[in-house]
């Protein structure tokens, strides 16, 4: 049965043992369409009637009596709930089981997953990549390889295939910046092809390689926010001492909060985002833009260095 808790549907997940005698049993009492309906609930999950039916290319009637049959058989593969007027479709939670192990071909044998708003992360990333690969066809791997190596793609599909492969780049990046390796490890084992996964592991990296600076600071920011700031204070005192005299009653975070190699990479980035502003010609809100992409945070720390920041800019026009 599916439960509705804070708009967030939830399965009854007590029964999951797919045993020989139930996959036997399945095998035999599955027709042809029956099969198409739990193919189609697997990959799109909670879908109306309608919808369901043009999906497996059959008449809503039809569908009736085949989604009939199917609630007779044991144990249950069809959840439905009726939100509204709208009656939704949904596999349980052996069903799916059944579907994943006996029904998809080898390589298509991603985990299932609900496309909902609150879903996490880790879903999300695994329901994007199934959808780029159910798009793109038998060729999915060139067409994923052409994107990490750059090349543009420009058909209507491709276009999306093109949104598709950016939502999986942010969240990759995203499971990086969070340091969730077992799930990165997930999404690499559905990716399943090692040149891509390196090509992935190269971008990741890359684009990562001015956050992994910055990172130490973001850390303390969140454990204790003024002394982050405080930070900021020292190192841009250390850097400009003519505009920042050294007052602030924190002994030096190379010392106690940074290692020094910590401390000297936040050294010298702090007097390249002062660069950055300053090519910016003091424009703090076109600073910020630059930074939030280059350091693929919106940490509020950003906006203090773009205080301080300003305050040289402008000490230097006097």
């Amino acid at each position: 049965m599916i439960y509705l808790e804070d708009n967030t549907i939830r399965k009854d997940t007590s029964f999951c043992e797919l045993t020989p005698d139930i996959i036997k049993r399945l095998n035999n009492s599955l027709s042809k369409f029956s099969i198409a309906i739990l193919k189609e609930l697997y990959t799109s999950p909670q879908i109306q009637q309608k919808t369901l039916a043009a999906n497996i290319h059959t008449t809503p009637s039809s569908l009736s009596n085949i989604l009939s049959k199917l609630e007779t058989i044991q144990p249950q593969l069809i959840q439905t709930e009726r939100v509204g007027r709208s009656k939704y479709y949904a596999l349980t939670e052996i069903a799916e089981l059944y579907v994943a192990q006996e029904l998809l071909p080898k390589a298509a044998k991603i985990r299932p997953f609900t496309p909902y708003p609150q879903e996490d992360l880790t879903n999300s990333t695994l329901r994007i990549l199934y959808q780029f690969q159910k798009t793109a066809g038998a060729d999915w791997e060139i067409f994923f390889d052409d994107l990490l190596s750059g090349k543009k793609q420009t058909s209507a599909t491709n276009h999306e295939l093109n949104d598709l492969y950016v939502d999986f780049l942010n969240n990759m990046t995203q499971l990086q910046i969070l340091h969730q390796l077992s799930s990165i490890r997930e999404v690499l084992t559905a990716l399943g092809n090692s040149i891509l996964i390196k090509r992935l592991e190269h971008y990741l990296n890359d684009t990562l390689k001015n956050f992994y600076i910055l990172e130490p600071l973001f850390k303390l920011a969140k454990q204790d926010y003024e002394l982050a700031t405080l930070s900021v204070d020292y190192i841009f005192a250390e850097i400009y001492p003519s505009h920042f005299p050294l007052t602030v009653s924190l002994s030096s975070p190379k010392d106690t909060l940074f290692s020094e190699e910590q401390y000297l990479k936040l050294f010298h980035e702090f007097v390249k985002m002062f660069n950055d502003f300053n090519q910016k010609q003091g424009d703090k809100r076109k600073a910020l833009e630059h930074w939030k992409t280059k350091y693929c945070s919106t940490d509020l720390l950003l906006t203090y260095i773009a205080e301080k920041c300003s305050n040289i800019f402008i000490q230097n026009l006097k």
